[in-house]
């Protein structure tokens, strides 16, 4: 009887397995298939990162699985092979992408290696393992993917903030809304007399500043952007912004270009959205796909600071 229920047990865990393995298809294709992955959606790539780790703890429960029920393998040797063979898929996934503009990442691997932890740490409790062998795979699992988890986290939740604070597109009460930049180690939070600001780092290399890429882009129905900039230094700053939409062909015609002059103190850059709009010479630039504001300094050879209070829509 013990004998016809293991093996019963035995062919459900295959069935299981062959379903698995064939669910698996998807993130499997999705990995290696040369698609374009440089989305423009800050959510969308950071939750594209992290699929990574449920996509490989699948890939782990099914390697441990098959290498059990179909190589009788001992439960340490199970999971040595599966260790191996999940680091080479890693390496291999990340270098075949490398190979077809998709880019090789070390992040990534890392992320495929902590799914494969939190896969044997599924298949462990699964299989009703020591309890000790169960917490020494699941603990550091159960960390690691929170620690991944805080990106998308964080990210979704300046989406929703951004969204109610629109037509406001960044006031710095919120060290979230860095990640609305493209460059964000580039800037630090500052506070003085209740108000917030971004402090940007200008000079030490060509077209230093900030490039805000992430915000409500429909801006039709509004007339001007306002940027609230203060220069600490005693003498004028030269600064020049641009913005595009999205269908920027990167030329330097085919989007909003104007150069500033800060004065020492409280600054007020207001841009017309009208003259947004007729900026590109061959087209009127789509006032309701906006992709951009990037502002940044010329002159490389001097370290500069400045101070952005707020960027908003009027």
């Amino acid at each position: 009887m013990a004998k016809g229920v293991r093996t019963r047990r035995r062919g459900a865990n295959r069935r299981a397995a062959l379903l698995a393995a064939a669910a698996a298809l998807v993130p499997l294709v999705l990995l290696l298939a040369p698609i374009d992955t440089h989305f423009n959606d800050r959510l969308a790539r950071a939750l594209w990162n992290f699929g990574h780790i449920p996509a490989f703890a699948l890939f782990s429960v099914i390697t441990l699985t098959i290498s059990r029920e179909w190589g009788g393998l001992a439960t340490g040797r199970t999971v040595a092979l599966s260790a191996g063979a999940l680091l080479l898929l890693a390496i291999a996934s990340e270098w075949e992408q490398s190979q077809v503009g998709r880019g090789f990442s070390m992040v990534d691997v890392g992320s495929d290696m902590t799914g494969s932890l939190l896969g044997l740490a599924l298949w462990l409790l699964h299989r009703r393992a020591p309890w000790p062998a169960i917490a020494v795979t699941a603990l550091p699992a159960m960390a690691l993917v929170a620690g991944s988890a805080v990106e998308p986290w964080n990210v979704a939740a300046d989406e929703i903030a951004a969204r109610r604070a629109f037509p406001v597109l960044a006031d710095f009460s919120s060290a979230r809304q860095l990640t609305r930049f493209a460059n964000p180690d580039g800037l630090r939070l500052k506070q003085r007399d209740g108000q917030h600001f971004a402090r940007v780092r200008l000079g030490g290399s060509d077209y230093s500043g900030f490039s805000l890429l992430h915000f409500p882009s429909d801006w039709s129905g509004y007339e001007r952007l306002r940027i609230e900039v203060v220069n600490p230094q005693s003498d004028p700053l030269h600064l020049t912004c641009r913005i595009h939409d999205s269908r920027h062909n990167n030329l330097y015609a085919d989007r909003y270009n104007r150069d500033y002059v800060l004065q020492p103190g409280n600054n007020v850059l207001t841009v017309n959205l009208a003259d947004v709009a007729a900026a590109p010479e061959t087209r009127a630039m789509d006032l309701s796909r906006i992709q951009g504001v990037i502002c940044f300094s010329r002159q490389s050879d001097a370290q500069r600071l400045i101070f952005i209070r707020m960027l908003a829509l009027e």
